[in-house]
């Protein structure tokens, strides 16, 4: 993927969004970075010529419509537009509020849809799009309703628009992170909302990824190497799945 493509990544600016936009970076590609977070955001972006930042909201469309053009041009073609931006919010769901669930669901989801619907008159054959699904798409963790929901439609949502635009040659796939040291786990552990102990106890190879090797599966599906898979969710957990172990 060394021909300079331009590619957009929202959520850029931290975490696992952070590491994807350097794994393009460093594959030759011209980032435009989208994210609300703006001092981490000016960081990522500072003495990068092959970084752009976008500060705003990653379910905009209008905004998201100005990152593909800008990718167009600094990159000569828009190879690629990873949806990465998500949220979570944990209540016990007996007292989940309906307003949280609202924020979630318009964050992970019908964000990622706007985002999808506004790269696609920028998307030609041979672009594609990932999407950032989650192991809890298929593994209910407790008090986190919807986001379990919100990751599931991703995987809907992934796979509809893996058949309405394949035929113009776009692809669209997934990856599925499991447990990774990021931002937004890090804030849920301090709160008292999640235990990384207990979440490797439950990965066959007993120990949480590094968020390079989540970068590493995105780039791949956005590869010319994965240009026959479509429609396909990677897991990206240390076989949690492949275990079949949930209720952590």
């Amino acid at each position: 993927m060394g021909d300079r493509s331009g590619v957009v990544v929202t959520g850029a600016a931290q975490g696992l969004g952070r590491a994807i936009a350097e794994r393009f970076m460093a594959g030759g590609c011209h980032v435009v970075g989208v994210d609300l977070a703006a001092e981490p955001l000016a960081a990522m972006a500072r003495g990068r010529e092959a970084f752009t930042a976008m500060h705003g909201d990653a379910g905009d469309p209008e905004l998201i419509a100005e990152a593909c053009r800008i990718a167009c041009v600094k990159g000569q073609k828009l190879r690629t537009i990873v949806l990465n931006a998500a949220i979570s919010i944990v209540h016990p769901t007996d007292e989940y509020p309906l307003d949280d669930w609202d924020k979630v669901m318009g964050v992970n989801l019908r964000g990622v849809f706007a985002a999808a619907k506004s790269a696609r008159p920028f998307l030609a054959a041979g672009s594609s799009v990932v999407l950032l699904s989650s192991i809890a798409a298929s593994h209910a963790l407790p008090g986190r309703v919807a986001y379990c929901a919100s990751k599931a439609g991703v995987d809907g949502l992934m796979r509809a628009l893996a058949i309405d635009w394949g035929p113009h040659g776009i692809r669209v796939n997934a990856v599925a992170p499991g447990t990774f040291r990021t931002e937004m786990l890090a804030k849920l552990v301090e709160e008292g909302k999640a235990d990384i102990s207990r979440y490797i106890s439950r990965i066959p190879m007993q120990r949480a990824g590094e968020a390079e090797e989540l970068a590493n599966a995105a780039f791949f599906l956005a590869s010319d190497q994965a240009s026959f898979i479509n429609g396909v969710v990677l897991p990206v957990d240390g076989g949690w799945a492949a275990a079949a172990l949930s209720n952590v």
